[in-house]
């Protein structure tokens, strides 16, 4: 790993800002959201989920189908309810803050073109709906004037992220899953099966989930180690300071860092960020700043605890495949 970090170095530094999603329509604080993950060749596996910014609320559904989904393209229509037992009740459903994960679609063997999906809750005013492209890549429609536009066009041409009709959302926020999968993809890791892993460490990870294995891969290099409940939270949103430390633990290849909490007090290291001292992911975020894996704002802030972006993610995903490639 230390050729990758050298050539990190040698790329051209710029500065990080914030990150995005795919498609979204609220009501409300309650909205729906759907990311498409481009899994394998012509594969690819959309993750469909709640998401409330607002204080927990509960919806009632006058059937027990509350959700549904569906996809058209070459070839291809998929209804999540079509042939599925219709439940005539009412059910009242509770959805906390943050995002609630409802399905995650797995769609193989995808013929090139365009795909378009709608997900929606039922006798909900509460929509989404978007596209994904299987083979050429089309440009977004709004990276033109993001400062990181060069590298999410290349992220985007080298499948590590994807854009929903010909949307990027570069300011929005990235989920772990999805920055989990392009990372992989980034360092070249292969997916793993989950006969050779063992068992399922994530009790909120679907074995039929498309990205599963790439999570499972990071798993097997101690980078992808989940909370201490034994969930990995594939859905929540990705702060700076998760970033870090999975970044210093992916591309060091270990999980000790010997330099001392003292050490990192140190000139130059303290006089850089003003909010960092003291931070549990202070050690890591060293790492990162040092190797120029990631930077602060000039402001002399790191913001931490801020969410990713997914203009961010790409300037970092793009930086390390093209050095894993000319290692």
């Amino acid at each position: 790993m230390r050729k990758i970090l050298s050539l990190v170095l040698a790329l051209v530094i710029v500065g990080l800002s914030g990150l995005a999603f795919p498609a979204e329509a609220e009501v409300g604080t309650v909205s729906m959201r759907v990311d498409a993950m481009h899994t394998a060749t012509n594969e690819v596996a959309l993750q469909v989920y709640v998401v409330n910014s607002g204080a927990p609320v509960t919806l009632t559904f006058n059937s027990g189908y509350w959700y549904d989904v569906e996809v058209r393209g070459p070839s291809l229509y998929y209804k999540d309810s079509q042939g599925k037992a219709y439940i005539q009740m009412i059910i009242d459903k509770r959805f906390p803050t943050g995002n609630t994960h409802v399905a995650t679609l797995k769609f193989s063997s995808l013929k090139e073109g365009t795909y378009s999906f709608r997900a929606w809750l039922v006798n909900q005013n509460v929509s989404v709906e978007g596209a994904f492209s299987v083979g050429k890549v089309p440009e977004p429609t709004d990276i033109a004037g993001s400062w990181a536009r060069q590298y999410i066009w290349d992220a985007l041409q080298k499948r590590l992220l994807s854009a929903s009709s010909q949307a990027f959302r570069p300011s929005e926020p990235i989920s772990r899953g999805q920055f989990l999968v392009a990372l992989a993809k980034a360092l070249n890791v292969q997916p793993v099966t989950l006969e050779s892993l063992g068992q399922n460490p994530f009790k909120d990870v679907d074995v039929n989930n498309g990205a599963s294995g790439y999570f499972w891969a990071l798993y097997n290099r101690s980078v992808a180690t989940g909370y201490p409940d034994g969930t990995l939270r594939p859905y929540n949103f990705l702060t700076r300071a998760e970033t870090a430390k999975l970044l210093a633990v992916a591309v060091s290849g270990t999980t000790t860092f010997e330099e001392s909490a003292s050490d990192m007090r140190q000139p130059p290291f303290y006089w850089v960020f003003t909010d960092t001292n003291g931070h549990w992911a202070e050690r890591y975020i060293s790492y990162v700043w040092r190797n120029a894996l990631m930077l602060g704002y000039p402001d002399r802030t790191f913001k931490p605890n801020d969410y990713l972006t997914k203009e961010q993610a790409a300037v970092i995903l793009d930086r390390l495949s093209n050095a894993v490639v000319n290692k």
